[in-house]
């Protein structure tokens, strides 16, 4: 499917509507290429599925339960643990004619972010509950979603706005 920017838009408005607010509770690599999130929104569970595949580059939520396909710990999925699980998803944005999805994300220093021994419980921080986190030292973490297709990429940016990692290595050529 060619993923346009309008199409993106829709998708944009999409996940506004569903995951604004909620809470990443798990974060895994479905494939070498793709991104899965589990979020908490709206006492609901979503799950949703970045992928950078040449052929097939796409964000969309899922209506089934993501699974992990790569069996080793990437550096990539470390510093998704490490930064957004846990935190909260702030804002959805996406440039003006753009095929570019960024999602922004607040995660306290003290969240916690290993997975409870129930995972199907509930979090205890509902949508409408006080923040979680002290502004002044809570991480703010960028997931950048290029639907591009053959150059389509997952980008985690950090708050100092560095490249941390992606799913894609473009060298500098």
């Amino acid at each position: 499917m060619y993923f346009d920017s309008l199409t993106l838009a829709a998708v944009a408005d999409d996940l506004r509507e569903s995951i604004l607010g909620g809470r990443i509770q798990r974060a895994l690599l479905p494939s070498d290429l793709s991104v899965g999130l589990e979020i908490y929104a709206a006492g609901r569970r979503f799950h949703l599925l970045l992928s950078a595949h040449p052929q097939f580059t796409r964000a969309h939520l899922s209506s089934a339960k993501l699974s992990r396909g790569v069996e080793r710990d990437t550096p990539l999925l470390l510093l998704l643990r490490k930064y957004i699980v846990g935190g909260r998803i702030v804002a959805i944005e996406q440039p003006e004619l753009e095929r570019v999805l960024v999602l922004s994300i607040v995660k306290g220093s003290q969240a916690r972010n290993t997975p409870a021994d129930d995972e199907d419980a509930p979090p205890e921080e509902e949508a409408g509950d006080e923040p979680f986190f002290d502004e002044e030292t809570a991480w703010h973490t960028e997931l950048v979603v290029e639907t591009q297709e053959r150059r389509g990429n997952v980008i985690l940016v950090g708050d100092d706005n560095i490249i941390l990692e992606s799913v894609r290595h473009i060298s500098p050529r």
